[in-house]
């Protein structure tokens, strides 16, 4: 009896290792499923399109299902911010600054005012500079490109 319980003893602990054997191997896959979950985790949130700010989209140049490079252009996206860019030449903006009210008036509209302010300015000389020579005239003479100061001016919501 000694002898068989001995036995039986025995057997209880190789049956406990192969337990204890197989519970690792278990775990091991239980962490396995989990990191592939987190995986499809990262897949599922690539998948979504965020735009950088509210807006409209414009033409929309691909369709649901289909496979995209990154970085590829897939629509526009117009936003609700509305802004009118005004041409001035040098001499017209000596008292404008970045920030000052400005208004405008629209014709199209009824003359309706609509007001904002000056957001910023940059110069089209410099974009001419890179890519045009001096023009020159039917005479000969050389003259410098057309200079127009561009100003950015938003519109505020609901202005009239």
């Amino acid at each position: 009896a000694v002898r068989e319980a001995a036995a039986n003893l025995e057997v209880s602990k190789q049956g406990l290792a192969q337990v204890l054997v197989a519970r690792h191997s278990l775990q091991a896959d239980v962490d396995q499923a989990q990191a592939a979950v987190h995986l499809a985790e990262i897949d599922l949130a690539n998948t979504r399109i965020v735009a950088p700010e509210d807006g409209t989209l414009g033409v929309i140049g691909t369709s649901p299902g289909a496979y995209v490079a990154a970085g590829s252009q897939l629509t526009s996206l117009v936003p609700q911010r509305k802004w009118v860019i005004a041409n001035f030449k040098e001499t017209q903006v000596a008292g404008m600054q970045a920030g000052q009210p400005a208004s405008i008036s629209v014709d199209a509209l009824g003359h309706a005012t609509i007001s904002g302010h000056i957001a910023r300015f940059w110069c089209l000389r410099l974009i001419l500079r890179l890519s045009y020579r001096r023009i020159e005239s039917d005479r000969g003479h050389r003259q410098k490109p057309p200079t127009d100061i561009h100003v950015r001016h938003p519109l505020c919501a609901g202005g009239s």
